[in-house]
């Protein structure tokens, strides 16, 4: 996907964070291994500005949630003078079971809590990468 998406919804619903990377299997008893690096913004006038990020696969128009990811990114002092701070990442790895041959799309979706939040994908100074690898049992 392109563009960055951003988020001013205190635990608002989740949105597409615009990351995905599709995959055909070969064969239904392999493995996909998912790496992910996604980055995002906080927007500091909120002291508790986070992040929930959760990876969530395709598979013939049906959608279903892999694995939640749950980042509390706030800070509990006073307001700081830096409105955003940048180039921050959530750095992870899922092992999915498909069990299909048909192919599959990865993404990641996101909401932000108690203040701004944005994220970014490949296209920003800051992007974001999602890598899918085929494993053989």
């Amino acid at each position: 996907g392109t563009g960055a998406v951003s988020t001013n919804v205190s635990q608002g619903a989740y949105q597409d964070t615009t990351l995905s990377a599709t995959i055909t299997p070969t064969s239904a008893s392999n493995k996909i291994l998912i790496t992910y690096n996604q980055s995002y913004t906080k927007d500091v006038n909120y002291q508790q500005s986070s992040i929930w990020l959760e990876l969530w696969k395709s598979v013939g128009g049906s959608e279903s949630m892999v694995k939640q990811i749950v980042i509390a990114a706030g800070w509990t002092s006073t307001y700081l003078a830096a409105h955003y701070f940048n180039n921050l990442y959530v750095p992870g790895q899922h092992l999915d079971s498909p069990a299909t041959t048909s192919a599959i799309t990865y993404k990641m979706k996101f909401r932000g809590g108690y203040g701004g939040v944005g994220v970014g994908d490949g296209t920003l100074p800051a992007g974001s990468t999602m890598t899918l690898m085929e494993v053989t049992p």
